[in-house]
């Protein structure tokens, strides 16, 4: 199909005519499908659309989940909440980081490193607050 053939199909198609009647829209170009017959075509392409927009969705998300720290990074001899006030905020800048707020994880990390800290505690700060950057 040319260019022209293109511009002047465009031209002559009767939008008001296919969302009133499509089997008489088709009808004009030597085309016999029902109006059930196009309504079920927009639904199967509606649906694909719907997969792939889930699928790229799907995508973002994995990937930004990849960049958020796992408990499992954290986890301390037990699964005891530690009686250490600096591990406790560590852990709570964790959690914070994985639902999301991110401005507040670094806040709480900033001010744990005015405090005397052991060079975990630190290391650990660090790396949490390079994420963060």
């Amino acid at each position: 199909m040319s260019i022209e053939t293109l511009k002047t199909f465009l031209q002559n198609l009767d939008l008001a005519l296919l969302l009133k009647d499509p089997s008489a829209f088709f009808l004009d170009y030597g085309m016999e499908i029902s109006n059930l017959q196009v309504a079920v075509i927009v639904g199967i392409i509606s649906l694909f659309i719907i997969e792939l927009k889930i699928k790229h969705d799907t995508k973002k998300y994995q990937k930004k989940s990849e960049n958020l720290i796992d408990f499992e990074e954290t986890s301390y001899e037990s699964n005891e909440i530690s009686s250490n006030p600096v591990t406790q905020k560590i852990d709570l800048a964790i959690a914070l980081m994985n639902m999301g707020s991110v401005s507040k994880a670094k806040k709480i990390l900033t001010k744990l490193k005015q405090n005397k800290l052991t060079n975990k505690e630190s290391k650990q700060i660090k790396k949490l607050i390079k994420e963060i950057d």
